[in-house]
């Protein structure tokens, strides 16, 4: 999975210079609210009438304003997605704007209410594993109490069927709370969470190996992980604005690639089977 850096440079300097031509164009717009400001402290130099004049002017210049933002952030936005279906058809995947939710089995999906994904590459790798990586949001609580949080989700199928497993990044502003505890080696304790369904703590324990907890702690970004139906799920901090924090997705996806490069020889080697009559799901 690649991205292309030269695209992004390309499309980073044409955005830059069209809201430069776009301030250039219509920043006389603001020379009118200047200068009845200055001609009415000609006029009447006291503090008392420009401090009510400018009051008055204070609304079309929030109007102007907030237009110019949206116009800069339109551009952005666009420029985010071009960006995203680049990095689809440079590796030969597609790009959906608003993916479904409709029969995901990681228990992420189903917190909280308002579940939505949206901005999703997805493709196969070389070994016929399906990639993905798109934005996930949803809400808790309702009116004052309310509550939103936004990931950016990387997923890779056909990594081996392993009983369900979620590993909770404390520091993340989300706590995940499913099944059973499982306790940690004591330096990685304060740092994670794992989840496990009651009875498959050995499975667990060969997965998250200290090698492993350590290199999760060493990425420059937080991130959760969850194991569910043939598929490992990494969920990493939000990016607003693709075209903005470009290095900051390159990073997590080399970072998420390099976790799940040194999972999958674990998950090779894995024998394991179900424990009796109890369920390997949370």
């Amino acid at each position: 999975m690649k991205l292309d850096r030269a695209f992004y440079e390309s499309l980073r300097l044409e955005v830059q210079k069209r809201e430069q031509s776009f301030t250039k164009k219509y920043r006389w717009l603001f020379v009118p609210v200047v200068g009845v400001a200055l001609i009415t402290w000609g006029i009447e130099p006291s503090i008392e009438r420009l401090f009510d004049v400018t009051s008055r002017l204070l609304i079309p210049i929030c109007v102007l304003f907030s237009v110019y933002l949206g116009i800069k952030s339109l551009h952005a936005d666009k420029a985010s997605k071009k960006i995203l279906i680049n990095l689809a058809r440079e590796n030969g995947g597609t790009y959906t704007e608003n993916p479904s939710l409709f029969g995901e089995k990681a228990a992420m999906f189903s917190q909280g209410n308002s579940n939505e994904a949206s901005q999703c590459v997805t493709f196969q790798g070389k070994d016929g594993g399906r990639f993905r990586l798109f934005r996930y949001y949803f809400s808790t609580g309702s009116g004052n109490s309310r509550k939103s949080f936004v990931y950016q989700v990387f997923t890779v199928s056909c990594v081996g069927i392993v009983p369900h497993m979620y590993l909770n990044y404390k520091a993340n502003k989300y706590e995940m709370s499913l099944g059973q505890k499982l306790s940690l080696p004591s330096e990685f304790e304060k740092e994670f969470t794992l989840s496990i369904p009651e009875g498959y703590h050995i499975e667990a324990l060969q997965i998250f190996t200290p090698d492993i907890l350590y290199e999760i702690l060493q990425l420059p970004f937080r991130c959760d992980i969850e194991f569910v139906n043939g598929e490992v799920l990494l969920f990493l901090e939000n990016i607003h604005n693709v075209l903005k924090d470009f290095d900051k997705l390159e990073a997590q996806i080399s970072g998420a690639l390099k976790i799940v490069d040194m999972l999958q020889p674990k998950l090779n080697d894995l024998r394991w089977a179900p424990v009796g009559d109890k369920a390997y799901s949370l």
